[in-house]
């Protein structure tokens, strides 16, 4: 393993569904201790639930709001958010979506972005709606 830098907008580069990613620190680049992604116009997810992986969101532009095991955070510029395994999340963008960039890092990491264990709640009262999130 040896250090390195990346300029902004520099990493590997991923589309997934409509956002944009630059894969910053992989997995193997960090002898598995976590992934570190940037994502230009993050995508919006309903709640769901990761049961290997914690995630840490850092806001660099716009406002966003995140639900976690019942409680609302919203954060813009310079926010900061953690999000634990096995408790069930949803992430929404505030504002014009343009303006919405943030760090994303992931423990352990994930082996690529598309196969993350993930898995939607079943229970359609654990459903994400905008009108749920608005208090």
């Amino acid at each position: 393993m040896a250090g390195y830098a990346l300029e902004r907008d520099e990493g590997q580069r991923v589309a997934f569904i409509r956002a944009e990613m630059w894969i910053k620190a992989s997995g193997e680049e960090t002898n598995g201790a976590f992934s570190l992604v940037e994502a230009l116009d993050p995508m919006e997810t309903p709640r769901h639930v990761h049961e290997r992986e914690d995630e840490a969101f850092y806001i660099l532009g716009g406002e966003h709001e995140f639900e976690c095991g019942g409680e609302t955070f919203r954060v813009g510029p310079g926010g900061y958010v953690f999000l634990p395994r096995r408790v069930p999340h949803a992430h929404r963008r505030l504002g014009d979506p343009s303006e919405s960039r943030m760090l994303i890092m992931v423990s352990p990491p994930v082996s690529s972005i598309s196969s993350s264990s993930c898995r939607r709640r079943a229970n359609p009262d654990d459903r994400l709606t905008r009108r749920s999130m608005r208090s």
